[in-house]
C-alpha cells in the first residue's frame, strides 16, 4: 500500500445544495489513487450504507509502472539495450542520406556551433563599478575560469574561481557588496538529488587568492542526519555596527523531497576566513510554495521570495538581519520588488483573473485592488518605512504614451532598476514581439529604444545581462536568435547611443541567409496563436521539411535563444517553427492563464492549429506546400512533452516523426503523487486530481501517458537521463514502450535513449550528444521518407 493515497471529498454540487437549502448530502465520493490502477471513484450512500461499483478514471491502467519506478540492474540492462537499438537504428537510417553523413559528423557540427557561444563571454560590471567580470573557457582542457579586470588599472586581471566543467558543475555565484569576496556552489557533474550532499559552498578572498569552505554540519534535514540540498547562495549587506569585513551570507536549502523551502544566514569574516554558525531565518512548509533569495540592486537588502504559481510573499532582510514583510500573501495576487540605497522600493504587481462566477466572492477576493491592478504588471514606488503594505502597493507610475500609442498595447515582462532610471522589458500583446523602455525616475518621462539603433529588428530575443552596478550611467543587454549567437550591447542613458561590446552578426555570414517570420495562426475560440518560423531564404520555400517545437507551460516564453542543435538542420534545408501557444506568456499573463488547469487543452489546440497550418496552408510566401508533401516533426522538451505527447495521441497522422527530450508525459500519475517534489507546486498549473473531479476529467482528456491508444504512430525518438531530478525517467521509458505496444505500424521505429547521467538540462557534452542523436534521427527519416 506504499503508493496508495485516499481522499474523501464532498461533491461541490452537494455542498452548494447544503448551503442554499440546508439539505444534508446523501452520499460522498471516495477516490483511490494508485499509479498502476490510476483513479477509481466510489460513491458511499449515507442512508443505505452501501458502496457503489468502482468507476475508473484517468485512462486505462499503466502496466509496468511499479516495475520501472526504481533503478536496479535489470532496468539498467534494459536501458543499455534500448541505447544500442537506437544507435543501430540511426546508423541504418543515415545510410540513405547523401554525402556520407554520420552521427559523429552531425555532433561535430553542433559542437562547432556551440563554440560560438563559448567564445563570446560577456563582461559585466560589479556592484561597486570598479571591476568587470567575465568567463574564460578552454574546451581543450575542460576548464572554465571566472575572472575580473580592474576598470581603473589597464591590464590588471584576477581569477575569481576556476573549475573543470567535465567533472564539476558551477551553481550559484555571488559577489560581496565591496567585491572583496566571492561565494560559489560547486557540485559533482551533474548536480542532482542523488549527489547533492557532495556540493560545497566555497568563499574566496579574491585579492589573496585563498578559498575557505562554509560548513553545513549544523544544517540537517528534518528526521535525517544528511545535509540539505543547496538551492542558492547570496551575499547580503554588511552587518550593521561592524567593519566592512563582516558580510551576511544567505543560504537557501531544500527539504527532503528537493523543494526549496528554507533560508539560513551566517556572518562571514573575510580577515579571519571564518563564518558563524548558520541560523534559520525563514522556512515555509507549504509544498506548493518554493523559496528563493535575491540581493536587491542597491545591495542593502536580500529579498526572500516564497512563491506559488498563483501568489507570493516577499520579505526584505537588511543589515540588522530582521526580515521585513513587504505585503502579506493574497490569493491570485503576484508581485516582485527591487530596492535602491535610499530605502526606496520599486514594485511590479498583477492580479490573476478570478475564475469563480460568484460575484460576492470576486468582490471579497479582489477588494479595491481590482481598481489599481490589472492582469499585467503595474509599477509602484514605496519606501521601507511603508512596509508592510496593506491594501495598496504604493504610488502608481503612469506612462505618458507618446505617438498616439494605445494603452495596454504592450505589457511589462521584467525590469532593471538604477539610481536615476528604470529599464522595462516589454512585449506586444498582439504578436509577442519585444521592445525596451527607459523610465527617468526624476524627470518622469520615458524613451523607447528603437531596434534599428543597434542593427536588429523585433524578431530577435532581448534579455538583460550583468547590470549589477546600481549607479551605472548605462545598461547592458543581449540580442540573439535561434541561429545567431548572443551579442551584447551597451545603452548610454545620457547620449541615448548604443554600442556593441561583443562580436555580432557581421562575423556570422551564414546567418545572413536565414529568414525569420512571425505569423498569427487561427486557433480555437477565435484566438490567433503566434508562430515563429526560421529557415534559409534559399532555395525555394515550398515543400521544405519543418520541425514544430512546442512548450506552452508555466508562463515561460518559447525559447528563441541561440540553439546550436538546429544548425545542422537549418543548413540542410529544414525550417524550425516555434508555437507560442496559450500557457506561455508571449501575449501576457492572461495568455498564460488561458492555458492552465482545466484550460490546459487550449495549449494543445494551439499546437495542433500550428501543425495543421504548416501542413495545409499554401501561401507562396510561407514554408508550406500541399497537405501531403510536408515532412513535419513534432519536438518537445520537458513540459513541452505534455503538448507534443498529447498531439501525437490526438492527431498522429499530422506528423512524420517526433522527438521528446526529458519529457513530462504522465500528468495524471505525477499530479496524484505528492511524494514528487514538484507536484504540489504544480497543482495550480495542471490541476489537483486528488481533490477535484473537474481536474480529473480535464487531465484525463489529454494526459499523454493515459491516452496512448491502438493506432498508427509516427517514428519517435525519446531522449533523456536517468538522474533527471525534475521529470522521472520512467515517464520516457513507459511512454515509449506503450507506443510500441499500441502502434499498428513498425514497432522498431520507436527509439528510447536514456543515459545514466546528464540531469534535466542535459548540460555539457551530454546535451550535444543527445541533440546529435535527435538531428540524425530527423535527417535520416526525412531522406527515407523522400525515397519512399
Amino acid at each position: 500500500l506504499s503508493h496508495i493515497q485516499f481522499s474523501l471529498s464532498f461533491m461541490k454540487t452537494n455542498i452548494r445544495s447544503l448551503l442554499q437549502h440546508g439539505l444534508p448530502s446523501r452520499y460522498f465520493d471516495i477516490h483511490i489513487f494508485h499509479p498502476t490502477t490510476r483513479i477509481q471513484k466510489f460513491k458511499y450512500y449515507l442512508f443505505s450504507r452501501t458502496l457503489s461499483r468502482p468507476i475508473t478514471t484517468g485512462g486505462e491502467p499503466i502496466q509496468g509502472y511499479d516495475k520501472y519506478r526504481e533503478i536496479n540492474p535489470e532496468i539498467l540492462r534494459t536501458l543499455q539495450l534500448e541505447r544500442q537499438h537506437t544507435i543501430d537504428y540511426l546508423d541504418r537510417l543515415l545510410k540513405s542520406v547523401p554525402g556520407n553523413v554520420t552521427r559523429s559528423k552531425i555532433e561535430d557540427e553542433i559542437h562547432t556551433a556551440a563554440l560560438k557561444c563559448v567564445e563570446r563571454g560577456f563582461a559585466e560590471v560589479g556592484p561597486t563599478g570598479n571591476y568587470e567580470y567575465f568567463f574564460n573557457d578552454s574546451p581543450v582542457t575542460g576548464t572554465r575560469t571566472y575572472q575580473r579586470r580592474d576598470l581603473h588599472k589597464f591590464g590588471h586581471e584576477q581569477i575569481v574561481c576556476s573549475y573543470n566543467f567535465n567533472h564539476e558543475e558551477l551553481g550559484a555565484v555571488s559577489l560581496s557588496k565591496d567585491e572583496k569576496y566571492a561565494v560559489r556552489v560547486v557540485s559533482p557533474q551533474p548536480a542532482t538529488t542523488t549527489n547533492h550532499s557532495l556540493a560545497r559552498i566555497m568563499v574566496r578572498d579574491i585579492d589573496a587568492c585563498v578559498d575557505f569552505q562554509v560548513s553545513l554540519e549544523d544544517i540537517t534535514l528534518k528526521d535525517s542526519c544528511t545535509p540539505p540540498r543547496i538551492h542558492n547562495v547570496e551575499f547580503g549587506p554588511t552587518i550593521e555596527g561592524t567593519s566592512d569585513q563582516l558580510h551576511s551570507l544567505f543560504i537557501a536549502t531544500c527539504d527532503v523531497l528537493g523543494r526549496p523551502n528554507a533560508v539560513y544566514v551566517c556572518i562571514v569574516s573575510g580577515e579571519e576566513r571564518s563564518h558563524s554558525k548558520p541560523q534559520l531565518i525563514f522556512v515555509d512548509y507549504d509544498g506548493s510554495h518554493f523559496v528563493d533569495i535575491q540581493r536587491t540592486k542597491g545591495c542593502e537588502y536580500v529579498a526572500i521570495h516564497s512563491t506559488s504559481k498563483s501568489s507570493n510573499e516577499i520579505r526584505l532582510v537588511g543589515g540588522d538581519l530582521r526580515p521585513i514583510l513587504v505585503r502579506s500573501r493574497q490569493d491570485q495576487v503576484q508581485y516582485y520588488v527591487d530596492c535602491g540605497v535610499d530605502k526606496d522600493v520599486v514594485i511590479i504587481a498583477l492580479m490573476n483573473p478570478i475564475h469563480d462566477t460568484n460575484e460576492e466572492l470576486q468582490e471579497k477576493d479582489s477588494g479595491h485592488l481590482a481598481m489599481e491592478l490589472g492582469q499585467e504588471f503595474s509599477i509602484f514606488e514605496a519606501t521601507i518605512g511603508d512596509l508592510p503594505l496593506k491594501g495598496s502597493f504604493g504610488n502608481k507610475l503612469l506612462f505618458d504614451h507618446q505617438n498616439h500609442e494605445k494603452e495596454g498595447e504592450h505589457f511589462i515582462e521584467d525590469m532593471d532598476v538604477f539610481d536615476s532610471k528604470i529599464v522595462f522589458y516589454e512585449r506586444s500583446n498582439v504578436d509577442g514581439l519585444q521592445r525596451m523602455r527607459v523610465w527617468d525616475r526624476k524627470e518622469k518621462n520615458h524613451t523607447i529604444i528603437p531596434f534599428p539603433l543597434f542593427g536588429y529588428d523585433e524578431r530577435f530575443v532581448l534579455s538583460s545581462t550583468g547590470n549589477m552596478n546600481y549607479f551605472s550611467s548605462s545598461f547592458h543587454f543581449i540580442a540573439e536568435s535561434p541561429t545567431l549567437p548572443p551579442k551584447c550591447f551597451c545603452y548610454d542613458f545620457e547620449s541615448r547611443n548604443i554600442l556593441s561590446v561583443s562580436n555580432g552578426p557581421n562575423e556570422d555570414k551564414d546567418d545572413l541567409t536565414v529568414r525569420y517570420r512571425r505569423i498569427l495562426v487561427d486557433s480555437s475560440n477565435e484566438i490567433k496563436c503566434p508562430m515563429t518560423i526560421v529557415h534559409k531564404s534559399k532555395p525555394a520555400l515550398s515543400g521544405r521539411p519543418v520541425i514544430l517545437v512546442g512548450y506552452s507551460c508555466y508562463g515561460q516564453n518559447q525559447n528563441l535563444q541561440f540553439d546550436p542543435s538546429i544548425i545542422p538542420l537549418i543548413n540542410r534545408g529544414f525550417a524550425v517553427a516555434f508555437c507560442h501557444g496559450r500557457g506561455g506568456r508571449e501575449l501576457g499573463h492572461k495568455w498564460y492563464q488561458s492555458g492552465i488547469r482545466q484550460s490546459k487543452i487550449r495549449s494543445i489546440e494551439d499546437y495542433l492549429a500550428c501543425a495543421k497550418y504548416l501542413k495545409s496552408n499554401k501561401d507562396e510566401s510561407s514554408v508550406q506546400g500541399s497537405a501531403t508533401d510536408i515532412f513535419l516533426v513534432a519536438k518537445g522538451f520537458s513540459a513541452g512533452g505534455v503538448v507534443v505527447g498529447s498531439s501525437l495521441n490526438m492527431a498522429p497522422a499530422l506528423f512524420q516523426a517526433a522527438v521528446l527530450s526529458n519529457a513530462f508525459l504522465d500528468v495524471m500519475g505525477a499530479m496524484s503523487d505528492s511524494s514528487l517534489h514538484l507536484t504540489e507546486h504544480e497543482w495550480d498549473e495542471f490541476g489537483n486530481p486528488v481533490t477535484s473531479a473537474e481536474d480529473v476529467a480535464s487531465i484525463s482528456s489529454y494526459c499523454p501517458m493515459s491516452n496512448v491508444r491502438m493506432q498508427r504512430y509516427p517514428p519517435c525518438i525519446i531522449l533523456g537521463a536517468v538522474d533527471d531530478d525534475m521529470v522521472p525517467f520512467y515517464h520516457s521509458l513507459l511512454f515509449g514502450k506503450r507506443i510500441r505496444n499500441k502502434c499498428i505500424n513498425v514497432q522498431n521505429d520507436v527509439c528510447i535513449n536514456l543515459e545514466e547521467n546528464g540531469g534535466h538540462q542535459l548540460s555539457g557534452e551530454m546535451r550535444i550528444k543527445l541533440e546529435a542523436l535527435a538531428a540524425s534521427f530527423i535527417i535520416g527519416l526525412y531522406h527515407e521518407w523522400l525515397n519512399d
